[in-house]
């Protein structure tokens, strides 16, 4: 644990040595260079990043990527605030990852923290599980082997999460979302994806909308971005090829949408994060 650190505002930095920690005080603004799983126990606080305040209450877990800016606030003095913070260095967590496919890089992809839910009689087995860490007389041989456990636990519950957000969709809807886990569908254009489910492209937006809270433009162009994610990071595909696979008419398309949601070019970030010791063609999906 010892490359990890936090980077406060004031320009401090803190070494972080421990796996997790049990917090009651609020944080002042700061990034780190590691995944930061958030896990309120009791009272309520805010979590605010770029700008915009998420009230946080026990069974919300929040998980916050190498390189997020936050802050923590307690709402409440007269009730007693806890959470447990989970550190996770970028190696591990893509290995953790490997087991859900495209996983680590669509949660790096997206523009805010990921925020889910699970039920109170999990949170109190998480929170009895994390405990162990602080009790220095237990004799656990494998900290870091139970660690990865917990983080495990903590990914299949997000799963699970959004499986469930996932069901309450109409029948035509889920299939249509099934179909855009195929490439040759997510480079379609909308008169064409509509075409292929017998919609008109009008319903097929207005619909869609409706459901997901979110025009049809804007997720095919956050998918088609989280796609290019593996393909820049494991394959050794030149970026031009990639933009055509995903269903852009020009690379500079491509480039552009990537940027509005990454703020870096394809070619950036393919330099930071590719793998080259496993970068491979891939048949996608």
């Amino acid at each position: 644990m010892e490359n990890l650190f936090i980077s406060f505002t004031s320009k401090n930095i803190v070494p972080v040595t421990r796996y997790t920690s049990l917090c009651a005080e609020p944080s002042p603004r700061h990034t780190h260079n590691f995944f930061e799983i958030l896990i309120p126990l009791t009272g309520q606080a805010e979590n605010i990043y770029g700008g915009a305040s998420h009230s946080l209450c026990p069974g919300d877990v929040v998980l916050m990527r190498p390189g997020d800016a936050h802050e923590l606030r307690i709402l409440s003095a007269r009730e007693k605030h806890t959470h447990r913070d989970i550190y996770v260095s970028p190696e591990k967590m893509q290995k953790i990852c490997s087991m859900f496919p495209h996983l680590y890089h669509r949660l790096l992809a997206f523009r805010e923290p990921v925020v889910f839910r699970v039920d109170l009689q999990r949170l109190r087995v998480l929170e009895q599980q994390l405990a162990l860490f602080d009790q220095k007389s237990i004799e656990l041989t494998d900290y870091d082997s139970f660690h990865t456990c917990i983080v495990f636990e903590i990914l299949s519950y997000y799963m699970e999460y959004q499986c469930k957000q996932y069901e309450v969709l109409p029948g035509w809807l889920q299939n249509f979302l099934l179909r855009l886990n195929d490439i040759d569908y997510l480079s379609m254009k909308v008169k064409d994806l509509a075409k292929a489910v017998n919609y008109s492209p009008e319903h097929l937006c207005r619909e869609f909308k409706k459901y997901m809270g979110k025009p049809l433009e804007k997720y095919l162009t956050e998918s088609r971005v989280n796609c290019s994610l593996s393909l820049l990071a494991e394959t050794d595909m030149p970026i031009v090829e990639i933009s055509a696979c995903l269903g852009y008419d020009s690379q500079n398309s491509f480039t552009r949408n990537f940027c509005n949601r990454l703020g870096v070019t394809p070619r950036a970030w393919r330099k930071e994060h590719k793998n080259t010791s496993s970068a491979r063609q891939l048949k996608l999906f």
